[in-house]
């Protein structure tokens, strides 16, 4: 049958290249004049043109889909052309490097310089702040310039930049100049940015509520290493009171850090770099670590994770993270006189229900919340609690002026101010001892 079937194919293959017109056959009607293989023949061929139909109607889809695309990208490459166009371009400017070789300018130790010399980079940090156009900028340290001409490209409505060194004086003014000239509007302070008044920086137009979402006001900085701590810990201070910048709602600030500084800022619980400074950032913003130069964005969270004011606070953590690789326990007696240390440590522990055996890493920012608090309420139980100082030998608590503090139930305490962050912990009866 093989044969036959080969045969049959040879043929009609010789009588298609001499363009002879192939006889039309009906299978049904010529059933009976038609070998069975000549049926199994036309049946295969029959298959096979089904799905070369279906495989040109494919190809078809395909063709169109591309077309469609390729029509979609033409369109796009010249709508964005003629945005390119209309948008307002800064006029051309010497490179950086130049700037620096021509005015002989350094990177100075002592200030703890460091210049962002790729545009590259300075674009992508400028694009993780957020939409600039249009809006208010506050850019820290801008050196030579890198950073400020990314930000520019934006088009910000206006740009205020605060720089301590009046050596890059003539390349500022430079980019001052250029942005003048599409109508720009950049204002250069050589001041301190730890004293600068920033809240004057702004105009009241741009206020909104805290509730609602961020302003058109951005802070972006390279901070010099010497003062980036200081200072985002001086800018959690000024977000939780909501003074500032941040009078004018929960404005965003864009940062970059040292690498081991920006880890801390965004540690977790059990992190290896879990510490003081990670607790008061995630306290009172929603730190990102962008990527790593590394950048750092901070969002100021509509409520704050505790209702305890910075200082105190503060006070607390920096307690919590004196003995990182200790218990956390032994962190907390730091808080109290030798004589009544453990008591009172093992009471504050229970008043926040939490395990002394945590370590200061494990902590989460709602469990140095609970410390807090129960600090809170046995100082207000014994206010001479107070005026310890533990690194301050002359503010030594004497035992003689240190009372027995009765815990019950937690009565006192769920009747306070304090029902809501400790509901449901419940201290034994402790008594302190006295001598």
């Amino acid at each position: 049958m093989s044969a036959t079937v080969v045969t049959k194919s040879v043929h009609l293959h010789n009588r298609l290249a001499q363009n002879e017109a192939m006889p039309k056959v009906d299978i049904l009607k010529d059933a009976g004049k038609l070998k069975s293989t000549d049926i199994v023949y036309m049946k295969r061929l029959e298959e096979q043109n089904l799905q070369r139909g279906i495989r040109v109607q494919g190809y078809r889809k395909a063709n169109n889909r591309t077309a469609i695309g390729l029509g979609l990208l033409v369109i796009g490459i010249y709508a964005y052309t003629i945005y390119s166009m209309s948008a307002p371009r800064l006029p051309p400017l010497p490179t950086i490097r130049d700037i620096l070789k021509l005015y002989r300018l350094n990177a100075v130790k002592r200030l703890s310089q460091n210049f962002l010399l790729n545009q590259n980079l300075t674009d992508k940090i400028v694009t993780k702040a957020g939409k600039l156009a249009g809006s208010h900028v506050l850019e820290v340290g801008p050196g030579p310039g890198g950073l400020t001409r990314s930000i520019l490209r934006k088009v910000p409505e206006r740009l205020v930049v605060v720089e301590k060194d009046t050596r890059f004086k003539p390349t500022l003014d430079m980019i001052a100049d250029s942005f003048e000239a599409i109508n720009g509007k950049m204002d250069i302070i050589y001041d301190d940015i730890m004293k600068t008044n920033i809240e004057s920086l702004f105009p009241v137009e741009k206020k909104r509520s805290w509730n609602d979402k961020p302003p058109d006001i951005f802070i972006i900085g390279n901070l010099p290493f010497s003062v980036s701590t200081a200072l985002i810990v001086k800018w959690l201070h000024a977000i939780s009171e909501q003074r500032g910048p941040w009078a004018f709602g929960r404005t965003k600030m864009t940062l970059t850090f040292q690498k081991e500084v920006a880890e801390r800022l965004v540690a977790p619980p059990m992190g290896d770099q879990r510490c003081r400074l990670s607790v008061m950032a995630q306290t009172w913003t929603f730190p990102v670590l962008r990527f790593i130069i590394p950048v750092v964005s901070f969002t100021p969270l509509v409520k704050p994770r505790t209702q305890h004011n910075f200082e105190f606070f503060e006070m607390i953590t920096r307690h919590m993270f004196s003995f990182r690789q200790k218990y956390s326990i032994r962190c907390v007696e730091t808080l109290f006189p030798l004589e009544r240390r453990k008591e009172l440590g093992l009471m504050m522990y229970k008043l926040a229900d939490l395990e002394p055996t945590l370590r200061p890493t494990q902590l989460t920012v709602a469990d140095i919340d609970r410390l807090a608090t129960a600090f809170k309420y046995l100082v207000e139980k014994q206010p001479e609690l107070g005026l310890y100082n533990y690194r301050a030998s002359r503010h030594l608590l004497p035992l003689k002026n240190t009372r027995d503090i009765v815990v019950q139930n937690c009565e006192e305490m769920l009747e306070g101010n304090y029902a809501e962050t400790l509901e449901g912990n419940c201290a034994e009866t402790l008594e302190g001892t006295s001598t």
